[in-house]
């Protein structure tokens, strides 16, 4: 039987890149970056005003810091046309972002001055109180991005900030990774759809649906094939079919039950077994294969194939452990695996040594510091824990992973805890350089 970070290790090696497709900026939203993109132009394009007030000379201050009296000459205004040079002498109004006028080296707040007014009431002249630091209020051309900088890295998600500053540059268009497509191959006599009328010793495929929407969540495509009775010649009819896509994920019929084909089925249209059974709790006997094989003019297509259990949870962590990364690092994202925090048990929770578990558990923080001052996370675990029990999986945030090296856990232990939310940190403190993990799992 394998470690998880033995599996991982020879998985995700195969979970090879996509191509590479150019979307609309809004499109990409969600999605990898390919290549990196470079600033097209500087930012600021000229120096700007960070502030509402006055441009000015230091050379009009001398060295002088008692207040200084300069007449208005002319306004530069956020939007507007390039202001006149600014005349030894005089000082020019300027808005926030509006360009600095040539010759100025400093912008005076507007509440730091004291404007004295002509007879028809217009501002005639501004009384400084001390002479600016040099560039005081500033942002000088180029200071947050020079030209052919790289503004968003390969590799990297693309969110709001990202898109953000990709329109800012005039990039309307953005090379992703494209979505894999995940054929979903569910097995079993008892299954139906949710269109057909239980009857009893039938149950609805839930599987599917639930595989469906992790894919979609993970950001590939999902491709719900028919549910398939167990019959070594329909699975493997179904699975020619589903090779078309970049992965197969199948569930059920992958352990060693007298009705379990799957494994047969998949060595009749020619995939490689490369691992069977991990040691973790629940999910222990999660198959992991390939297909590599030519296809006309485009050469060699590879098919990853990952037979997850039947039982609803142990897919659905199984998915979460060893599928969704996978997607992630064919969609180019350079840190694909989910993130390990620690957190405080908040029960007790009885295990057998042996093999890893992953113990469905709700987040929250804890109201009082703790010793090292910090808001420590407590860790849940959700009532019901059984491989079978949908309801463990609703409102869980997160996996506590148990030490296959011990036995019960106590309440308040510290323990490593595997977010679910695919928006939370994908860090380096749990994808150990590059490739591949080192640790990723106690054991």
């Amino acid at each position: 039987m394998h470690t998880i970070d033995q599996a991982l290790g020879v998985m995700m090696e195969l979970f090879e890149p996509v191509e590479i497709e150019e979307v609309a900026i809004l499109d990409a939203l969600g999605r990898c970056l390919a290549v990196p993109m470079h600033a097209r132009h500087a930012s600021p394009a000229v120096d700007v005003s960070a502030m509402d007030g006055y441009a000015v000379r230091l050379a009009d201050f001398g060295d002088r810091h008692l207040s200084v009296s300069l007449p208005l000459e002319g306004e530069s205004r956020t939007g507007g046309p390039m202001p006149a040079p600014l005349a030894g002498g005089t000082t020019m109004r300027i808005l926030t972002g509006a360009a600095v006028p040539e010759g100025a080296d400093a912008v005076v707040p507007q509440e730091l001055v004291t404007l004295t007014e002509s007879n028809g009431g217009a501002p005639r002249s501004i009384v400084f109180a001390e002479r600016p630091k040099p560039f005081a209020n500033i942002r000088r051309r180029g200071e947050e991005v020079r030209v052919g900088e790289v503004i968003v890295p390969a590799g990297h998600p693309i969110g709001p900030g990202e898109i953000s500053i990709l329109a800012s540059q005039h990039i309307g268009r953005v090379p992703v990774r494209r979505r894999p497509t995940v054929a979903i191959v569910s097995t079993g006599d008892e299954l139906i759809d949710l269109a057909d009328t239980p009857t009893p010793g039938k149950i609805v495929n839930s599987n599917a649906y639930g595989l469906a929407s992790a894919v979609v969540e993970a950001g590939a495509r999902p491709w719900m094939l028919p549910t398939v009775p167990d019959d070594k010649e329909a699975i493997a009819a179904t699975l020619r079919t589903a090779l078309r896509a970049d992965v197969i994920v199948t569930s059920g019929g992958v352990s060693v039950g007298d009705h379990d084909y799957v494994h047969e089925a998949l060595q009749a249209v020619g995939v490689k077994r490369i691992l069977w059974k991990v040691a973790i709790k629940p999910g222990k006997p999660i198959a992991f294969g390939v297909s590599d094989r030519r296809d006309g003019e485009a050469g060699t297509r590879r098919t990853v194939v990952v037979g997850l259990p039947g039982n609803p949870i142990s897919a659905l962590v199984t998915f979460a452990i060893f599928v969704r990364p996978g997607l992630h690092r064919m969609m180019g994202d350079r840190r694909p695996m989910p993130a390990l925090i620690k957190a405080r048990l908040g029960a007790a929770c009885r295990h057998s040594v042996g093999r890893v578990e992953f113990v469905r558990v709700r987040l929250s923080a804890a109201t009082e510091l703790d010793d090292d001052g910090t808001h420590p996370l407590t860790a849940e675990p959700l009532v019901q824990q059984g491989s079978g029990a949908h309801a463990s999986m609703v409102g869980c945030d997160a996996f506590a992973i148990l030490s296959s090296a011990r036995g019960d856990h106590q309440a308040g232990e510290i323990v490593r805890v595997l977010l679910l939310d695919p928006g939370s940190l994908r860090a380096d403190r749990c994808w150990m350089g590059d490739y591949p993990p080192t640790r990723l799992i106690p054991t």
